[in-house]
């Protein structure tokens, strides 16, 4: 677990469901105090604003719910463990990733000029999107000139509108409000504070792509009171398991065959043998791994770059020969 924001929101998951834990009296207030104390300790060690802003952001929440008869407890608990934040801030003020001292760079996070690309990008192609995973293709239709492409706006409604559009983006925005309000109206208030670590994540980076992150909040929609359920036998689960099985394990032979030619297709110029055979679900990147070998046509070329749109990789296209505005433009912004 190397990436600071991930660490941090599982620590803060860990802190709520410690609450939960003890109005649910299956612990005591001393262990929840001393296991919220040290997790606070290494949410500030991440050094991750994620992570401070959830923070910060439980102590209205707590005010919000007020009906609930415990609100004393909160407002108090997450105001103690902001309070601890900032003393842990001020004592150890050489730590390189101290939240509180990079403040001013906050202010200047490349995320503003990212999602300000995005709503342009957005705007570019507003009713059809980009399709699920196409932000680095909607770096072409941007303002912003970014040598890096993004494979998410940091930001999960941002990110919903470059995939599916306008009509698409604002169906599954109000669909996840939706939910979430569902959990508000039906009082169920700790299940809401449960998923708040995950929901402030997912509107400055893009934790609904990881596993391990949806292992932990997807069981917790299940709960939702109100809503249909919907049954099924054992013998179609069992076989809509089979079919996921198999997808998996084609997905991992066919990444293992093809990734390491993708992903090192400029640097080792097709020095490394990729079979040639026919894929069954990952054809593009084995087009991908083929780009520099002079075995594709200048629509392959042209699919591949779009979906994976490095500078190198456009350079190379145009190097080449060959042209495309979008890609053109970018060529130009790069030099």
């Amino acid at each position: 677990m190397g990436q600071p924001n991930h660490l941090s929101t599982l620590f803060l998951i860990g802190v709520v469901s410690y609450l939960l834990l003890y109005r649910f009296k299956i612990v005591g207030i001393c262990s929840l105090y001393i296991i919220s104390i040290y997790l606070t300790f290494f949410i500030f060690l991440t050094g991750s604003r994620a992570g401070w802003l959830t923070l910060f952001l439980l102590i209205f929440l707590a005010i919000i719910f007020r009906q609930k008869k415990e609100i004393k407890f909160n407002f108090f608990f997450f105001g103690m463990l902001n309070i601890l934040y900032l003393i842990f801030s001020y004592s150890f003020s050489n730590n390189s990733r101290n939240t509180i001292k990079s403040l001013e760079r906050t202010f200047h996070d490349s995320r503003l000029s990212l999602w300000s690309d995005s709503v342009s990008s957005i705007w570019a192609n507003p009713w059809l999107g980009y399709g699920v995973n196409g932000v680095r293709s909607s770096r072409l239709f941007g303002d912003q000139n970014f040598k890096i492409p993004y494979t998410s706006s940091h930001n999960i409604f941002l990110d919903l509108f470059l995939w599916f559009g306008f009509l698409g983006g604002i169906f599954f925005c109000f669909f996840l409000i939706y939910i979430f309000l569902k959990f508000i109206v039906n009082k169920e208030y700790e299940i809401f504070i449960f998923l708040i670590p995950f929901l402030i994540h997912s509107l400055l980076e893009y934790p609904f792509r990881y596993l391990y992150f949806l292992v932990l909040i997807i069981p917790v929609f299940s709960m939702i009171k109100g809503v249909k359920t919907i049954y099924i036998s054992r013998f179609v689960f069992l076989g809509l398991f089979l079919v996921y099985i198999f997808l998996v394990v084609i997905l991992s032979i066919e990444f293992n065959r093809y990734s390491r030619g993708a992903f090192f297709s400029q640097s080792q110029k097709c020095e490394v043998v990729v079979e040639d055979r026919d894929p069954i679900l990952m054809d593009l990147m084995y087009k991908y791994s083929n780009l520099y070998c002079n075995k594709l046509n200048e629509y392959e070329i042209r699919k591949v770059i779009y979906r994976y749109s490095y500078p190198v990789h456009i350079q190379y296209y145009i190097e080449q020969g060959f042209y495309d505005k979008k890609l053109y433009k970018m060529y130009e912004k790069n030099k």
